[in-house]
């Protein structure tokens, strides 16, 4: 058991013109997604003294973005994460981040900034 802060912010109502099922369905996989890095940020928090999770959506005309930060105690291999059999987990398999790479209409990019771990999900409207 520990303690977290998790900061979320929506900087504007975030809308999605026509949906339709295949629409739809690349909503769910989005969220699917956002439950994988939410996931993982959450086991990389549990090994740091600064326990921090900042999620941010935000939007433009053509994209919705999803931001994630958290803190983590890990070395990371930025070439390799989202690769297959790569994990910084002691009992992981590396499939997650694999999953979400691979997602057609997500463009995802990882970055770490002063010990923070940064994703950032594109996705089409």
């Amino acid at each position: 058991s520990f303690s977290l802060s998790v900061l979320l912010s929506f900087i504007s109502e975030i809308t999605v013109p026509n949906l339709n099922l295949v629409l739809g369905i690349v909503v769910a996989l989005v969220f699917i997604a956002i439950g994988i890095l939410f996931d993982n940020a959450l086991d990389a928090v549990k090994s740091c003294k600064e326990k921090i999770i900042e999620i941010n959506f935000l939007e433009d005309e053509e994209y919705i973005y999803y931001i994630q930060k958290n803190s983590f105690n890990n070395i990371i291999d930025l070439e390799r994460t989202g690769t297959k059999e790569y994990t910084t987990k002691k009992s992981g398999h590396g499939i997650g981040l694999n999953y979400v790479k691979n997602l057609k209409n997500i463009e995802t990019k990882n970055i770490v900034i002063n010990n923070m771990f940064i994703t950032k999900v594109k996705v089409k409207k």
